[in-house]
């Protein structure tokens, strides 16, 4: 199957990051940790286009943004080449060094220092653009979502509740539930049908409900809500609903921001097991969150403001799911880490698991 120019562009860019010149060049400037950072982000999605090839690009663009991933890559393509654009033009500088020149390149864009500014901003840039870029659902997502709240039967001997996940996925592409599914052995990608969500959304119109500006009348039991705006504070949602078990931002960029809106959450949904905020811009939580003693899933993915968790997170003593990917601002974690003796999955971006004070429990 002929690939892609995406294919050939992301192969390109592992094999030219993973190389002993760009390795030397990023840790000169300080950048190591980005550029791998960036390397391993790469990988999925190479893997993804080794399974697509042109025609398919076409027919799944929605899926995985394809039209917007290849003016990104061809912009990382752009930043990588520099550092061969540099070590070439060190070779001809130390050909015909002396005194004069030193002077000259000082004064000069060519200068290694700012050089090296320039190549940290934009190594770091990239990796904060990657962040906007992911498949529409993966399974580990899914599986976490559905363990929470009780929806998965019992594993067998020797089986994790990944594989009842697995095993549940597949049953429901193999009902044709699902579609643009694709099997990369460790994970899947897939979007729900729209038949499929049209039926969800009938069973479950009681339950489940997405607030918005244009949504006055919400169910007084309804127990799972996602909200499509931000900060929807004074929808009459808060005045009668108190059997919430999950809040959700689910749209990629839309999260909230309002303390009073969180503080009203966390003090009135004493009973909920899903807290979802994804791209929002808290640069803390509030003390009251360690009193949600029935969470078992809490994400602030993106949240590129949150320096500190507050220690009253590990009296969370149900959590099973912490997800701080994203959180580039995130400097410590909670010292009683291991309180947490639920806790299936703590995720953190890998260029700071160098840099977090944790203690994971055991």
């Amino acid at each position: 199957m002929a690939k892609s120019s995406c294919y050939l562009i992301v192969n390109s860019l592992i094999a030219k990051t993973s190389s002993s010149v760009i390795d030397e060049a990023s840790i000169d400037i300080g950048v190591y940790d980005d550029l791998q950072a960036f390397k391993q982000s790469l990988l999925p999605i190479r893997d993804w286009y080794w399974k697509v090839d042109f025609e398919q690009e076409h027919l799944y663009s929605t899926h995985f943004c394809v039209r917007e991933m290849k003016h990104f890559l061809y912009d990382a393509e752009n930043v990588v080449d520099e550092f061969e654009c540099e070590r070439l033009r060190k070779e001809v500088f130390s050909a015909r060094v002396n005194s004069r020149t030193k002077v000259a390149r000082f004064f000069s864009t060519s200068n290694p220092f700012v050089f090296q500014l320039r190549m940290a901003k934009q190594i770091k840039e990239l990796n904060k653009r990657l962040c906007g870029y992911k498949l529409q659902n993966s399974c580990s997502e899914v599986a976490s979502l559905w363990a929470v709240l009780g929806l998965l039967p019992s594993p067998n001997k020797d089986e994790t509740l990944i594989d009842v996940a697995n095993r549940c996925l597949l049953e429901l592409m193999w009902r044709f539930f699902l579609q643009n599914f694709f099997n990369f052995g460790s994970s899947f990608y897939f979007q729900i049908h729209d038949s499929a969500n049209d039926l969800a959304r009938s069973i479950s119109k009681y339950e489940c409900h997405i607030v918005s500006s244009n949504i006055q009348n919400v169910p007084e039991n309804v127990q799972h809500v996602s909200f499509a705006e931000d900060d929807l504070l004074g929808n009459s949602f808060t005045s009668k609903s108190i059997v919430v078990r999950t809040m959700l931002f689910p749209i990629e960029g839309v999260g909230a921001s309002s303390v009073a809106f969180l503080n009203m959450c966390v003090s009135r949904y004493r009973y909920l097991r899903i807290l979802d905020l994804s791209d929002s811009t808290y640069e803390t939580l509030p003390w009251s969150i360690g009193k949600l003693r029935h969470l078992r899933f809490l994400s602030l993915e993106r949240n590129e403001k949150i320096k500190r968790i507050p220690y009253s997170i590990c009296k969370l003593h149900n959590l099973e799911v912490l997800n701080l990917v994203g959180c580039t601002k995130l400097e410590i974690l909670p010292k009683r880490l291991r309180n947490l003796i639920s806790l299936r999955q703590l995720r953190i971006p890998q260029r700071k698991l160098f840099y977090l004070r944790m203690t994971l429990p055991t």
